[in-house]
């Protein structure tokens, strides 16, 4: 499974350690029947990679929207593959108290165990 996570993910994670990768696989797959199988629908990102499909996102703008007056933190993976800077930044000109960190040599989506994680999370949490 470690290896498989590894060919799945690795380039969103290029120095976890061996623990690192260990613990991803035990939370991405299950063991069934001897055999280790995704815990999760690997169809789910399809309609993202189906460039021929005609498939439009929804906009969420409003979704967004409906939330902006609360408190937001946005962890974003330098080299996220999902969530663009470009996107992150109109968020930030939607909400301007948005509160964002990038954790550097991460893709998507950060483990939120990583040094920047914790520290942004923590400081996003103390008021509270």
């Amino acid at each position: 499974a470690v290896e498989q996570a590894r060919s799945i993910a690795g380039i969103a994670f290029p120095d976890f350690s061996e623990q690192q990768w260990l613990d991803f696989a035990r939370g991405v797959y299950r063991e069934v029947n001897g055999q280790f199988e995704l815990a999760y629908d690997p169809a789910i990102s399809q309609p993202l990679d189906d460039e021929d499909a005609g498939v439009v996102p929804p906009d969420l703008w409003g979704v967004f929207e409906a939330v902006a007056s609360l408190p937001i933190l946005v962890i974003r993976g330098e080299s996220s593959d999902i969530l663009a800077r470009e996107c992150v930044e109109d968020m930030r000109s939607r909400k301007p108290d948005l509160q964002v960190v990038e954790v550097p040599r991460r893709g998507h989506a950060p483990t939120l165990d990583e040094t920047t994680s914790r520290a942004a999370i923590d400081d996003f949490l103390r008021p509270y």
